[in-house]
């Protein structure tokens, strides 16, 4: 939470600095200065993840759905102390996490193995090391590229099984999603609720729970200890986390960039002409960055425990953000950027409409067509301050430009005096 505040503080005064020297410099107003305001955002997270000044796994680690660690409470069962906490979404809790000490300075994590899973590793873009356990290799998948903590897996029968159990527990009301180790030390159980769960009853639910899982737990993270004591840190399996965390940040970073530049520019959309043609570009363009990111991953992740995830978050929130940012750039860079003339053209108005609420209705006006494509169009004017004054008949001035990157659109729309 300090590195997250710290980055947040950082970067705000950092672009508040930049934009301000741009807006002397080069003499720009602000509105045209946010045009360039994501691509600081990214280039400048990026750059203070991987000079170091923000340890990348503190991101990589901390849930939005959940509170701080240290906020975590506190159970007990049979001396033995444990920290858990409930997660929640918008019908209530969803989960509960529990965690217990676990020495060591390595990372990984166990799931259950899925059918994307066995696909990639077919494909031979993730690989996974094999216990040549049977039941355990076609139940879990284990990520980590650590070799030696692996080898020690497989030679050690009791780890194994009693990983198994954990995951295939009796009379059962919740279902485990996973059982990771992170570098801070820590050992979490984290497992998604049943409709057997009795949400009322939730703290009596989970100790009962815990009376179980605890002491169970804390064998295997005793266990799990020596094993990480033995073998040390693996500077590969440290490494490809790093570019993991890395690209997870880039495809984050897209993500909530493209959102908010997007919604931003959103009110200009409907004064585009061409917007069909930006919308593909932006399309393009969002495929062409994805495509990039996802052919970076498999070059340098190819192999690796951890490559199919990544490529799958690249593929879904990474190309989503892509696209929304290219989208929003394209839009202001078009507008703001457009400093030729407009061009005025004399039209009349063919009808006019409100929808929705009274208060925060759409507003829309046909035109006479001034392009020579349609006979009439349509044009969404709810920015605009003209529509009470609107009369069918009416003729009005269209300021038509041409746009920075030829995508036609409205500058404003007057009546003819």
């Amino acid at each position: 939470m300090v590195e997250l505040k710290k980055l947040f503080i950082t970067t705000g005064l950092f672009l508040l600095v930049v934009l301000t020297i741009k807006m002397w410099v080069i003499q720009e107003t602000f509105i045209t200065s946010l045009f360039f305001f994501p691509i600081y955002i990214i280039i400048f997270g990026v750059l203070y993840a991987i000079v170091g000044e923000l340890k990348i796994d503190k991101i990589s680690e901390w849930k939005w759905n959940e509170v701080p660690y240290s906020q975590w409470d506190v159970g007990q069962i049979e001396n033995e102390e444990f920290k858990y906490c409930f997660s929640t979404n918008k019908h209530g809790i969803d989960g509960f996490t529990i965690a217990v000490d676990c020495r060591g300075n390595s990372a990984f994590l166990f799931k259950f193995e899925r059918w994307y899973d066995r696909l990639f590793k077919k494909l031979r873009i993730s690989s996974e090391y094999c216990l040549d356990k049977n039941d355990f290799d076609k139940k879990i998948y284990i990520i980590s590229d650590h070799q030696k903590f692996c080898r020690h897996l497989s030679n050690n029968q009791d780890i194994p099984e009693a990983i198994l159990g954990l995951f295939y527990p009796n009379g059962r009301s919740y279902m485990v999603k996973s059982l990771e180790c992170s570098a801070d030390g820590k050992l979490r159980f984290v497992c998604q609720l049943t409709s057997e769960w009795r949400a009322e009853n939730r703290e009596d639910n989970l100790h009962e729970i815990a009376k179980i899982l605890v002491p169970d737990l804390h064998k295997v993270a005793v266990k799990l200890s020596m094993i990480m004591e033995k073998v040390g840190e693996d500077p590969d399996d440290s490494a490809n986390k790093l570019r993991a965390d890395r690209m997870e940040l880039l495809s984050c970073g897209l993500a909530i960039s493209g959102l908010v530049v997007s919604i931003i520019f959103l009110p200009t959309i409907t004064l585009i002409i061409d917007y069909s043609q930006l919308l593909l570009c932006s399309i393009l363009i969002g495929l062409g960055i994805a495509g990039v990111m996802m052919v970076t991953i498999i070059k340098t992740l190819r192999g690796t425990s951890r490559a199919h995830f990544i490529l799958l978050q690249v593929l879904i929130v990474g190309l989503a953000g892509a696209i929304l940012l290219s989208h929003g750039l394209l839009i202001s860079a078009n507008r703001f950027l457009d400093f030729k003339p407009f061009v005025a053209y004399q039209v009349k108005v063919l009808n006019k409409k409100k929808t929705g609420r009274p208060n925060q209705g759409v507003l829309y006006a046909t035109f006479e067509d001034w392009t020579g494509e349609t006979s009439q169009r349509t044009i969404n004017i709810t920015g605009l301050s003209i529509f009470d004054d609107l009369n069918i008949g009416d003729t009005v001035v269209i300021q038509q430009k041409m746009g920075l990157l030829h995508f036609r659109w409205i500058s404003d729309i007057c009546l003819l005096k």
